[in-house]
């Protein structure tokens, strides 16, 4: 099975975020080509626990940590 894209809740292009489990700060840039939560693959099992945890996005540094 192919792994899926992150993709928790429904970001808003420009906000800017804290990410949920460092607490490093960004910038979403989804519905944008250099959105790194469209690039990184994570694992169906992986993605689940995530939206268990969390309600937002991740920074590209810890959502790195879990890519396939």
């Amino acid at each position: 099975m192919e792994p899926e894209t992150f993709n928790i809740a429904e970001p808003i292009a420009g906000e800017k975020l804290a990410c949920e489990s460092c607490g490093a700060e960004f910038t979403c840039n989804a519905g944008q080509e250099t959105c790194w939560c469209f690039d990184i693959k994570v694992a169906p099992e992986d993605l689940d626990e995530m939206r268990e945890n969390y309600k937002q996005c991740l920074c590209r540094k810890c959502l790195e940590k879990t890519k396939s």
